[in-house]
């Protein structure tokens, strides 16, 4: 009974310091109450369970079981977040207890004692548990600890899978090697090699994919920076311009004024363009304004926008790649046709549905369509073997793509799902 007692009061302070640890790494700020005690209480006496009774296998994977759940109680996180903090914590409490350890083995060297006796043990436990509780007021350790969270969540888990993989592929490949002699070569083992050469080349093909994707979207990203300044400079430019024709103007004659008064028109269509630009959110605003100033002359562009948020941060890299490729090809043939239109009316809705980004464009048409038709190869009203941008967008279903006439306009919906956090 005393041997359960001593165990009990050390996982008391053991789940104690590893639950301050994560509270205080996270900054959280949540009080305590009843549940979180009854949870604590849970770990300590499962804790004290298992070590009494020697369970060992079990001790592990109480820790990654019991915790998650001890922490999310503390400081709810998403669970990719959550569990590189388990991660953390589990290094630490590893590389304190081998510390631990080296020097009690050369405290036995010059004091011989029963290393194996259970108050030895619960003895170096609680040493353990009090340098990591410690760890905790000491700013540099929790900076530090940042840092290493930062760096381990940039490891996405196609890179974990090939990094197991590759492990696991040298190790089969390692022990195929050394009973090589007391292999029978048959389809099944063959069939083993190539499935599993074929898995890992599968693997470093996405991985390099991934990383083209990544400079992509970095390009992109730049790209659209670059639109956005050379929109500011523009501003300052066509504000200085008018302020000139307007000194111009007071002191021309009547068909100068003329002149001066359609340039002024034609600048205060571009600065309410400018307006305009500025409520689509970052991630799309640079595309759809690298599309439209050309024409903004001759368009009547109207946009509105219901999304408060950066686009680009709620996408995985794939489907924002896939959105922009059918953005691209809806406003091209969206601007064509609204130029051949009497009206020249293009109008574009950014909104929110269901956890999907809808994108509607309607723009007024010349051209006989067939509704039915749009999407096939070839078809289009541009004329023969065109018809290709629709018919390459309607085969992605990552992101839908839906058209339709309504009342003399044609709308194209762009709808895609957000990623989960």
């Amino acid at each position: 009974m005393n041997k359960f007692i001593l165990w009990l009061g050390v996982y008391f302070l053991a789940t104690f310091s590893i639950s301050f640890l994560y509270y205080k790494f996270t900054d959280a700020k949540k009080a305590i109450d009843l549940k979180i005690i009854l949870v604590y209480l849970f770990g300590v006496i499962s804790s004290t369970i298992i070590k009494y009774y020697d369970i060992n296998f079990l001790s592990s994977l109480f820790y990654f079981i019991y915790f998650p759940i001890m922490f999310t109680l503390l400081n709810k996180k998403r669970l990719r977040e959550l569990l590189c903090y388990l991660v953390i914590i589990w290094l630490y409490g590893f590389l304190i207890d081998m510390m631990v350890m080296g020097v009690v083995s050369l405290l036995n060297i010059f004091y011989p004692f029963d290393i194996y006796s259970y108050v030895f043990q619960c003895l170096s436990t609680v040493v353990m548990y009090l340098i990591i509780f410690g760890l905790t007021f000491w700013k540099r350790f929790k900076n530090f600890t940042n840092k290493l969270y930062f760096k381990i969540m940039k490891i996405k888990y196609l890179d974990i899978s090939l990094i197991a993989f590759s492990l696991f592929d040298f190790l089969m490949g390692a022990i195929l090697f050394l009973n090589l002699q007391n292999l029978s070569t048959d389809l099944l083992l063959i069939l083993l090699i190539v499935s599993v050469s074929f898995a890992l080349i599968s693997l470093f093909e996405m991985k390099i994919n991934e990383e083209e994707n990544v400079i992509f979207l970095d390009t992109l990203k730049a790209n659209n920076e670059f639109y956005m300044k050379m929109e500011d400079e523009n501003r300052v430019f066509r504000h200085n311009l008018n302020a000139k024709l307007l000194s111009i103007k007071s002191v021309a004659n009547k068909k100068a004024r003329l002149l001066i008064d359609d340039l002024l028109y034609t600048n205060k269509r571009y600065n309410k363009f400018a307006n305009k630009i500025k409520v689509i959110p970052y991630g799309l605003n640079g595309i759809i304004y690298e599309k439209l100033y050309p024409y903004i002359a001759i368009l009547n562009v109207k946009m509105e926008n219901n999304i408060n948020y950066d686009v680009f941060k709620v996408l995985t890299p794939r489907k924002y790649n896939v959105l922009l490729e059918k953005l691209v090809i809806v406003l091209d043939n969206a601007i064509e046709a609204t130029i051949k239109s009497k009206k020249k009316i293009l109008i574009i809705t950014l909104s929110e549905m269901n956890k999907e980004i809808l994108i509607t464009v309607k723009n007024t048409f010349s051209d006989n369509l067939s509704v039915d038709d749009l999407g096939i190869k070839n078809y289009s009203t541009k004329g023969l073997k065109r018809g290709l941008g629709l018919f390459s967008a309607f085969r992605n279903n990552e992101v839908k793509l839906s058209v339709k006439i309504i009342n003399d306009v044609f709308e194209t919906e762009i709808k895609v799902k957000k990623r989960l956090d």
